[in-house]
């Protein structure tokens, strides 16, 4: 049955679809509109990639500023996708600083020095990555000693062209306070970052960048929470200012400590992410014991849940407290998240291994509709990502019944070994068998059932007559990350 519109509705529905078509349009007024503006932003961004080109080589800053300020009038103030407003403020800031600019030499004052930052030209010497701005804590590897990149600068001699930034790391702890108080200066300075492909956006650091960088490398501390794509000049200045505060009101508790203990105050008050680095660092300088009571202090969320990077981040440097709380959680409520197997496969041993082989053996019987057997699909979906531990075969033995028709869709980026995406619990258990003993049972998961069974059968036999010796919970090879369990 239909209903019949008035003439009223009708005229109105027949607007809204026309405006609909209209502004749809490729050629409508907004759709062009849009067009024009992100044209002008891009040679808003393509002048402000020339002009950190010339921020680099040296030119005075208030030419540079005039054409850029020139260039965004051109574009009609639209800075949408990009910050060049907010630059030609620093760039307006380094020109007033100009002319009582000290010079760059070893004895510099410290108040001399937060000056200079402007000239600094870190990032343009050696190919020097941005991360050493972004992440000051970072290390590329342990196998180097495990010394940040910041200390292989400050084993540089000072000279007459020593870059600013070096002078002040080589001053250390005594120079904190000038630091701090540099946070929120956000003059311009030569540090500037062109990458070679164009459509990369031009990065230049102000001196509250290279402030914090310093402060943190020194410290060894981490004073705000970096975002993706975002350096510390790009927040807001809220959180500038925020992030400010906090490192004065750490300077004023720690001041009199040892560095050590200044790091754990912090690392004490701060949230995980915030503290992650810091903590990786302890250990790296050989302070295990203390980063594993930090990290304990971050086990459980303030909602009671685990954090499970906490868990793997623990397990990693030899404690079993997060895996020992998710087996004491899980027993009883015999359900477990994907990231929780994951993690018993990776660092556990005999007791988790049973634990997962025990849920399995629980969710065999298939689920009533609306159930869809999740620790099945769980585990099978961890051991698929990481099939080569050692529990895994005597685990997936409790799968193999040639008459199980629980299909499970497994999504898992390891393409090997080849199956289809959707099998039987049993198929899956028998395509990993046999893919991690290297053993050919025969077994083809794309083959007809009726084969398939048969070659489900030779793998249950064999598991029974050999390979229960060899890879059951009762064999030594079952090992937990570290040592026997």
């Amino acid at each position: 049955m239909h209903t019949r519109r008035s003439p009223v509705q009708s005229a109105s529905l027949v607007c809204l679809l026309l405006s609909l078509t209209i502004c749809a349009a490729p050629g409508s007024a907004a759709a062009q509109k849009q067009v024009e503006a992100k044209k002008r932003n891009a040679a808003l961004n393509a002048s402000w990639r020339k002009a950190c080109e010339r921020i680099r080589d040296g030119d005075p800053w208030g030419a540079i500023a005039d054409d850029l300020e020139a260039a965004l009038s051109e574009a009609g103030g639209v800075d949408s996708e990009s910050l060049v407003a907010g630059y030609l403020a620093s760039l307006r800031a380094a020109e007033r600083d100009a002319p009582d600019m000290p010079k760059n030499r070893i004895g510099a004052s410290p108040q001399e020095l937060i000056k200079l930052l402007t000239d600094s030209r870190l990032l343009n010497e050696q190919s020097r990555p941005t991360a050493l701005i972004r992440a000051p804590l970072h290390t590329d590897s342990i196998s180097q000693g495990g010394r940040m990149h910041w200390d292989e600068l400050g084993d540089q001699l000072e000279h007459d062209y020593t870059d600013p930034v070096i002078r002040i790391y080589k001053r250390g702890r005594k120079i904190l306070p000038m630091l701090i108080e540099a946070l929120e200066d956000m003059t311009a300075t030569r540090c500037t970052a062109v990458p070679a492909q164009s459509n990369y956006p031009a990065l230049m650091f102000r001196r509250c960048d290279l402030a914090m960088a310093l402060l943190e490398a020194i410290a060894r501390c981490r004073f705000y929470t970096v975002k993706r794509g975002n350096w510390f000049s790009h927040l807001d200045e809220d959180a500038r200012s925020a992030a400010a505060s906090g490192a004065r009101q750490w300077w004023e508790n720690t001041k009199d400590m040892s560095p050590l203990e200044a790091r754990s105050w912090l690392i004490s008050r701060v949230k995980y992410k915030q503290a992650q680095q810091m903590i990786t660092r302890l250990h790296i300088e050989g302070h295990t014991s203390r980063a594993i009571e930090h990290l304990r202090a971050f086990l459980v969320r303030n909602d009671n849940a685990i954090r499970m990077d906490v868990v793997r981040d623990l397990a990693s440097l030899g404690d079993s407290s997060g895996i020992d709380l998710i087996v004491e959680r899980r027993r009883g409520t015999k359900t477990l998240t994907q990231d929780e197997v994951a993690t018993l496969l990776t660092y556990g041993g005999r007791r988790e291994g049973m634990m997962l082989r025990d849920l399995l053996e629980d969710d065999l019987p298939a689920g009533p509709k609306g159930k869809k057997n999740a620790v099945s699909k769980a585990i099978l979906t961890a051991i698929a990502d990481q099939p080569q531990r050692p529990m895994v075969i005597a685990i997936l033995a409790v799968l193999l019944d040639p008459e199980d028709e629980v299909v499970v869709r497994i999504s898992t980026r390891n393409k090997e070994p080849s199956r289809p995406s959707k099998s039987t619990r049993a198929d899956a258990a028998a395509t990993y068998i046999q893919y991690i003993t290297q053993r050919d049972f025969r077994y083809d998961p794309f083959a007809e059932p009726e084969l398939r069974h048969k070659a489900i059968e030779r793998v249950r036999d064999w598991w029974e007559r050999e390979g229960r010796g060899l890879h059951g919970f009762e064999s030594a090879r079952v090992r937990r990350h570290g040592g026997i369990r």
